[in-house]
């Protein structure tokens, strides 16, 4: 990256600037606050939907963006991350104030290591177990952000069916 490209943004994580704009929608983020040690939950993370509509209504991200986040969540679900959560998302800001999704981290199939827990880190709708994700719950999670429910569950199952046909042409390799 250039120094002048470098300069022009603003890279911060979406955990960190739900905070400092305070509550959203009941929900603060603890600053600096990951799992405790036992790996329940930390409730105050924000769910998928407060995400989705801080970065639609806050910081007036568009609607590639928007489908980013929910293509992101989806993705998620798919390899078993049950560790998706605000502070591995992060959003650049340029100068002339346009907001984008950064490149994608931290994407692991957490289902697959003994000893994770397989609550989810961000919830979904109503399910908060990376293995209980239904379409109800994509409806609900679309319902609660402002997108067409139908939307959210084409846009989880189109993903689910893509990440399956990567992971089996690999193997079959």
């Amino acid at each position: 990256m250039s120094r002048t490209f470098a300069a022009r943004l603003n890279l911060r994580s979406l955990a960190s600037l739900i905070a400092l704009a305070g509550a959203v929608a009941g929900c603060v983020v603890p600053v600096g606050v990951s799992y405790p040690a036992d790996r329940e939950p930390v409730t105050a993370w924000p769910d998928a939907a407060t995400c989705l509509r801080f970065l639609r209504d806050e910081l007036r991200i568009g609607a590639r963006g928007l489908d980013a986040f929910v293509h992101w969540l989806a993705f998620n679900v798919a390899i078993g991350n049950a560790d998706a959560h605000a502070k591995n998302l992060s959003v650049l800001r340029a100068l002339d104030g346009h907001v984008a999704l950064a490149p994608l981290y931290d994407l692991v199939p957490t289902g697959l290591y003994p000893g994770l827990g397989r609550a989810l880190a961000m919830n979904i709708g109503a399910a908060t177990d990376i293995d209980l994700v239904a379409g109800a719950d994509w409806e609900q999670f679309a319902e609660r952000a402002g997108l067409q429910p139908r939307y959210a569950r084409k846009r989880a199952r189109e993903t689910a069916a893509a990440t399956l046909a990567v992971l089996e042409a690999a193997v079959a390799e």
